[in-house]
């Protein structure tokens, strides 16, 4: 996502945004408004001259940015589990692979390979697993609708390898979903159909329900023989649930409602055994969806609750313990408010992690759109939330949901950058926590969070001297202050922060600069500044430019005489949209004239040869 097209112009002062000017973090730059052991300890460049870029050669970019899809998240033990990582494509094409973790979500990493269009992953033990994979049919129905082709997967090594065991026909995309209580028996959900094997996948044989045109959306078993199937029928004008004992061979119809043009839907099912369970509706028409509870295995229902069904939209439930439930609100493209949804009372109310009496959730939630609820045990949960213009990314709690900290991918700044010396460093937001502060000692290899101004303030800018001292630009989210901008001071590195009383330090003016020594070359017209620092003293000069007529098309500009003179640098084409940015001016930071920072809407970039390189940092 692209906002705006604004001029591009640079100061020399620290930590000033105009059009893209860059809030320059050099030596030169910051000896003027740093204290003097800030000065002292800022690192001088030992390349002089030579590090800086000339001529025509091109720009190389390696890695992988961070703008992935999540899902299917599922564990075998409570140290062992599984996620679906997705990237699509320019052209909307998807690969898909595995991640998996065996230190209880410490770390992840990839396994297998990553050409499999996974939809859905269940294990029984830390090797063996099954697979639902959704390949795209050669062609459409005759309506135009999108074909896919679904297999099932196995795997005996974790994931590394898998081999196909069924596939099935062209048929409309729909609901995928595994369920296996041992090694050999399993239900499968692919599409409108639902599977069953004795045998471990050997063979699989189609489930024959007694409603016709039983189409079934979602399933919930206990055990090889006690499960449950909602679902509508083939015109989605009625909503079932359906209940088996043994194993598929029959169904019983506990519950059937009416819905006008064709809205029903099930959003979600689960159940803590074989007598108390929920299950929420959708309802397209009305966008409502109603949450039923039963206590006698579905022999009745009775409503208890009601939430939107669209915009934002439910994506499951899951329940802990008779009183505490998760609903994980998907909000789309945006620009809704979604989040994580929580009941303290069986589901009669729910209210959603953030939320604060002041009423302005988006600067408060440190989740404004989720995708998957999983909770082990009724303290230890994960949720796989979503930043609409960022990517996905997973949280995790181990006290029932209080707190939750980011455990993929690792944690680095979204908002901005203010980087000390080239070794250390102080980053804005993470994508669980867009108020956050965090710190890096390593080069922004990794980062740790120190602090986070979620609940009381929206932070919007950060300026750091020093290891110990910093300011930052924020607004509070108190509605008696709402929309005011203060400056808060750190003398600590982050973890305290204050309204100075008087000038504190030297703090740095945020305001908007009336210098501006560089500006695009006329060269460059038709391009769009999105990046620029200057170094040595105004002298040397960087500017990330985008093509106006061709998004994802970079060139970086580089001046060693004021901006007089400017190289023009590609980026390769094959880079294509990887760069991208949510504002006009994106932070580029320069400690010297060799080690810089580019902070991006997928991710970090770093080059430590004065921008000849650039490398994704995961």
């Amino acid at each position: 996502m692209k906002k705006g097209k604004a001029a591009c112009a640079a100061a020399l002062a620290v930590l000033i945004l105009s059009g893209c000017a860059s809030r320059t973090e050099t030596v030169s730059s910051r000896t003027e408004a740093a204290s003097s052991k800030a000065a002292s300890s800022a690192p001088v460049s030992s390349a002089g001259e030579d590090a800086w870029m000339d001529g025509t050669e091109a720009v190389a970019l390696t890695g992988e940015n961070s703008d992935f899809q999540l899902g299917g998240l599922t564990f075998s033990d409570a140290e062992t589990g599984w996620i679906i990582g997705t990237r699509y494509a320019s052209d909307g094409t998807a690969r898909s692979r595995l991640f998996a973790t065996q230190d209880g979500g410490g770390s992840w990493a990839p396994v297998g390979a990553d050409n499999l269009p996974l939809e859905a992953v269940r294990f029984v033990s830390r090797t063996e697993g099954w697979a639902v994979a959704a390949d795209a049919a050669d062609s459409a129905s005759a309506d135009g609708t999108e074909q896919v082709k679904y297999r099932l997967l196995h795997t005996a090594d974790g994931g590394k390898i898998w081999e196909t065991q069924w596939q099935g026909g062209a048929v409309p995309e729909a609901a995928s979903d595994l369920y296996f209580s041992d090694a050999r028996n399993g239900y499968a959900l692919a599409g409108s159909a639902l599977l069953r094997t004795k045998d471990g996948g050997k063979t699989w044989t189609a489930v024959k329900f007694s409603v016709p045109d039983f189409r079934p959306v979602k399933i919930f078993f206990s055990g090889a023989s006690d499960g449950w199937a909602a679902g509508t029928d083939e015109k989605k004008e009625t909503l079932f649930v359906l209940h088996t004992s043994n194993g598929g061979k029959s169904w019983e119809n506990r519950f059937q409602k009416k819905y006008d043009e064709g809205a029903a839907g099930c959003a979600g099912m689960d159940f803590l055994n074989e007598k108390e369970g929920w299950f929420l509706t959708s309802d397209l028409s009305t966008w409502n969806s109603e949450l039923y509870h039963t206590l006698d295995g579905g022999a009745s229902w009775k409503s208890v609750g009601a939430l939107k069904s669209v915009r934002p939209t439910p994506e499951g439930i899951d329940f802990t313990d008779s009183q505490t439930g998760w609903i994980p609100l998907d909000v789309g493209a945006g620009p809704v408010a979604g989040g994580i949804a929580v009941t303290r009372d069986g589901g009669k109310s729910f209210s959603v992690l953030g939320d604060t009496e002041q009423g302005i959730p988006e600067n408060t939630r440190k989740v404004t759109s989720a995708k998957q609820v999983l909770f082990l045990s009724e303290r230890n949960g994960w949720v796989i939330g979503s930043d609409p213009s960022r990517g996905d990314f997973l949280l995790y709690t181990d006290d029932g949901g209080q707190n939750w900290q980011q455990k993929y991918p690792a944690p680095q700044p979204t908002v901005d950058l203010s980087l000390v010396n080239d070794t250390t460093g102080f980053g804005l937001g993470m994508l669980g926590d867009p108020n956050a502060l965090l710190r890096t000692t390593d080069g922004g290899k990794t980062w740790r969070q120190v602090f986070s101004f979620a609940g009381s303030y929206q932070a919007e800018q950060i300026s750091f001297v020093s290891a110990e001292e910093g300011w930052a630009l924020a607004s509070s989210v108190n509605t008696d202050q709402a929309g005011g901008q203060t400056i808060l001071h750190t003398s600590d590195g982050g973890v305290t922060w204050e309204k100075p009383a008087t000038a504190a330090g030297n703090p740095p003016d945020f305001s908007d600069a009336d210098d501006q020594p560089f500006r695009m070359p006329a060269s460059a017209a038709g391009w769009t500044c999105r990046a620029m620092a200057a170094l040595s003293g105004g002298k040397k000069g960087m500017i990330l430019a985008e093509n106006a007529d061709q998004p994802g098309k970079m060139e970086l500009l580089t001046t060693r005489n004021g901006g007089k003179t400017w190289n023009a640098h590609p980026f390769p084409e094959e880079s294509g949209g990887a760069v991208e940015f949510l504002q006009d001016s994106a932070p580029m930071r320069f400690t010297d004239d060799r080690n810089g920072w580019l902070l991006t809407a997928h991710g970090l970039l770093r080059t430590e040869d004065g921008g000849r390189s650039w490398s994704w940092l995961s």
